[in-house]
């Protein structure tokens, strides 16, 4: 497409974030801070940050855009940029910041409209409303079919027509999450009966007909699931296109790298990569990358852990520690919500299981009752039978009906033996 383009006497420049392979594009231009010779100080910026610095320069440069608000621009910033998973530290930090406050009063109508279908347009946008609510309505289509749709929304000035994109991603992405509920219960029971999970320190699983659009999701789970990386191939012929994603201290860049003699195509950073490989080297490299782990990746680097920031007593969660937290928005990738753990606590209710996978409850101690969810932790319902128990979560206010209360969103659930008060601040 560039060859092409130089062709016909255009210009070109590239913008990028990811880690630059051994051949560039033949570009006018390559802006991309992963750049060895790259002397940007800041080398984390999502794709839209790179892009968003680009157009501020060419802002200074040239005339402005008629009717081009610089500080509109930032919502559409930090909605890549959290989108894009990418550490929520340094210059993503301060660009996500201002973003979230322009979400409030931008007149830009896809926005708009993708907050009211998505529950949002009278609250305040945070980073978790972005991450769960608008940004999987926007890849939706992208996964699916076609992201042009998700692009119109955003360009659109009509606001009858942004309404109608905004139902139809909301259409999309009830379909996308049922089909990766689909997907990812065949790739576990794939897992299960094919992958040797006592040796094989990273998961590497194939199959036909799997959709492409999904299989980043899937090994998101997968590894979450098995706490070790993980990469999922759809295959669609002879070649597949796989997605993978890493888990802490695992740099899944650098480790697929050195098989990417077995590969057509790779792309991605240090916890999340994208292939294209033909169907007679997968087993290969599911073989090779294993070899490869097992004299650099010990086992007690892929167990699972919570690191606790602070162990309270229940009478230290009030609206006063919410309010000293939220001093640190916005939270996400490399900047997340502080995690608290509460031991010897009483199961209050009876506890109640939500569409089939939430876990929702009531805790007391020492007279302080406290509401309780465990979003898709069902399964655990049956620690909740025990006198006493540990409890590791996030803080939140839960707003109903105008009326603010605390709720714990819980993250582990124990009999008294899951704190490491060595991994807890004091």
């Amino acid at each position: 497409m560039i060859k092409y383009a130089k062709k016909i006497g255009l210009d070109i420049i590239v913008t990028d974030h990811h880690l630059p392979g051994d051949v560039l594009p033949m570009a006018d231009a390559l802006i991309n801070p992963q750049q060895k010779d790259c002397p940007y100080p800041f080398k984390e910026l999502a794709g839209v940050g790179v892009a968003y610095q680009l157009a501020r320069a060419l802002i200074q440069v040239f005339p402005p855009v008629k009717d081009l608000d610089e500080k509109e621009l930032l919502a559409f910033v930090a909605l890549g940029t959290i989108a894009d998973i990418v550490p929520l530290l340094g210059e993503n930090r301060v660009l996500v910041k201002h973003g979230l406050d322009a979400f409030l009063n931008t007149s830009n109508s896809g926005l708009q409209s993708l907050m009211k279908v998505s529950g949002l347009s009278e609250k305040e946008i945070n980073s978790e409303h972005v991450s769960f609510w608008l940004a999987p309505r926007l890849n939706a289509t992208g996964r699916m079919a076609d992201a042009y749709l998700s692009l119109e929304l955003l360009l659109t000035k009509d606001e009858k027509r942004a309404e109608e994109i905004a139902l139809e991603l909301n259409r999309v992405n009830s379909e996308r999450q049922k089909l990766l509920e689909q997907t990812l219960s065949e790739a576990v029971h794939l897992v299960e009966k094919y992958i040797d999970l006592k040796n094989e320190r990273l998961i590497v699983l194939a199959w036909p007909n799997w959709h492409p659009g999904i299989i980043g999701l899937v090994a998101s789970k997968l590894a979450e699931k098995y706490s070790r990386p993980a990469i999922v191939i759809a295959l669609e012929g002879d070649i597949g296109r796989g997605s993978g994603r890493s888990v802490k201290n695992v740099d899944l860049y650098k480790i697929i790298s050195k098989c990417e003699h077995l590969l057509t195509k790779l792309g991605g950073h240090h916890h999340a990569v994208g292939l294209t490989i033909e169907k007679k080297n997968i087993k290969n490299l599911r073989k090779e990358i294993n070899d490869i782990l097992i004299n650099s990746l010990k086992w007690e680097d892929l167990q699972p852990e919570i690191d606790i920031d602070s162990i309270v007593t229940i009478d230290q969660i009030n609206m006063n520690l919410i309010s000293e937290i939220n001093k640190f928005v916005p939270f996400g990738e490399g900047n997340p919500r502080p995690v608290f753990a509460l031991k010897g606590a009483d199961v209050y209710s009876h506890p109640r299981v939500l569409k089939n996978k939430h876990l929702k409850f009531q805790i007391t101690k020492d007279s302080v009752i406290l509401n309780a969810i465990g979003f898709n932790q069902a399964d655990k319902i049956s620690l909740l039978q025990n006198k006493s128990i540990d409890i590791v979560f996030n803080l939140d206010i839960n707003n109903w009906q105008g009326h603010e209360s605390i709720n714990l969103q819980i993250k582990e659930i124990g009999d008294g033996k899951i704190l490491n008060t060595n991994n807890a601040a004091k």
